[in-house]
C-alpha cells in the first residue's frame, strides 16, 4: 500500500523548506515541482528538502528530485536534503545527485550555517 504524497512548504527569510511525506513516485512531479517553484517565487535562495521517515522513492521519484536539483543549480540556489534512508543516500550518490545537493543526517545539521 502506497502512502499518498504530501508536500508542504514554509520559508524563513531566504530559506525554503519543503516537507515531503509519502511516496515519491511518478505522481510526485507536479506536487513537488510546484512546491519548489512556490518557495522560489517567495524568494528562497536556500532550499531544504526534508523527507519524512520511511518515505518510499522509486526511479521516477529520483528523476523528480533530479529535476528540482537541476533547476536549483540554474537559479544558483543551494539545495540540501535530509531524512533519507541509508539506502537512498547510496542511490543519490550513485546517480550523481550529490553533485547538485548536499545530504545531511538531520535538519539541524542541514540548516547549520544558513541563518
Amino acid at each position: 500500500m502506497s502512502a499518498e504524497l504530501r508536500v508542504t512548504t514554509k520559508t524563513q527569510g531566504t530559506i525554503g523548506i519543503l516537507d515531503v511525506a509519502g511516496d515519491v513516485t511518478d505522481t510526485a512531479h507536479d506536487p513537488l515541482f510546484n512546491a519548489y517553484q512556490d518557495i522560489t517565487h517567495r524568494g528562497a535562495k536556500k532550499i531544504l528538502l526534508r523527507f519524512q521517515p520511511k518515505a518510499f522513492m522509486n526511479s521516477a521519484g529520483i528523476r523528480v528530485i533530479m529535476a528540482v536539483a537541476f533547476q536549483a543549480e540554474k537559479k544558483k540556489q543551494t539545495l540540501r536534503v535530509t531524512g533519507l534512508s541509508p539506502h537512498m543516500v547510496e542511490i543519490f550518490n550513485l546517480v550523481g545527485l550529490a553533485s547538485y545537493l548536499t545530504i545531511h543526517s538531520s535538519e539541524k545539521d542541514a540548516l547549520k550555517g544558513w541563518a
